[in-house]
């Protein structure tokens, strides 16, 4: 009887664990879908997030979302940056990734760039729900900000209002533009700037948003 009662017991426990490893898997299932074979995302029992590449056989932590104290941290560390999403940003709904590199794929991207990569980050919560990150290594390393901005692609700054800033220790070109009056988004900013080794191109329809993520990131 005894052993009857802790098979039992057992069967309860290993059914509770892979009920609620189902259930917290349930936004990795929505975030994946549609992703080609090649990419996918996974969580652990923490919360943290590794979107995956497999290149030539091998996967490759390509982004990482890490969760602390209720807070996601972006990590991408092939081009070394990694900032903290605002609290009110409650979680995930879209993570996908692009990179590309050399002239030909860069062409219609930027220009006097070597190669890059763009993040698209859906949010939870908040205002405005999905946030774009693109990053570059320019083929000349002594390209200026301005000229990264004007130049990198014509479209950029094509019919902007453009104002420089400085966020932090940050010097920031911020170009942006007011939707059609048939869309209720209001205005939609682009940020540009220079980290360490990379430049960025950071766009959302919240100023604020973009001010928080410049001033609380590692660029």
């Amino acid at each position: 009887m005894k052993k009857i009662i802790l098979i039992v017991i057992g069967l309860i426990l290993i059914g509770a664990g892979l009920f609620y490893w189902w259930q917290n898997q349930a936004d990795v299932r929505e975030l994946n879908k549609g992703f080609p074979e090649d990419d996918k995302i996974v969580k652990d029992w923490r919360g943290n997030y590794w979107f995956i590449r497999e290149i030539n056989g091998e996967e490759i932590r390509m982004i990482e979302v890490n969760r602390k104290n209720d807070q996601f941290r972006i990590i991408n560390k092939r081009y070394e940056y990694e900032f903290t999403l605002p609290s009110d940003r409650e979680g995930l709904w879209r993570l996908e990734y692009i990179e590309a590199a050399g002239d030909k794929e860069m062409e219609y991207a930027c220009k006097i760039c070597a190669m890059g990569s763009v993040l698209f980050v859906g949010m939870i919560g908040g205002y405005g729900d999905n946030m774009t990150i693109e990053s570059y290594k320019l083929k000349n390393q002594n390209t200026t900000l301005d000229e990264f901005s004007r130049n990198g692609n014509i479209t950029w700054l094509y019919k902007m209002d453009i104002e420089t800033t400085r966020i932090g220790d940050i010097d920031v070109v911020i170009a942006s533009r007011e939707f059609g009056k048939e869309n209720d988004r209001g205005r939609l900013y682009y940020y540009f700037f220079k980290g360490e080794s990379s430049f960025y191109k950071l766009e959302h329809v919240s100023r604020g948003l973009l001010d928080y993520i410049v001033l609380n990131g590692q660029w």
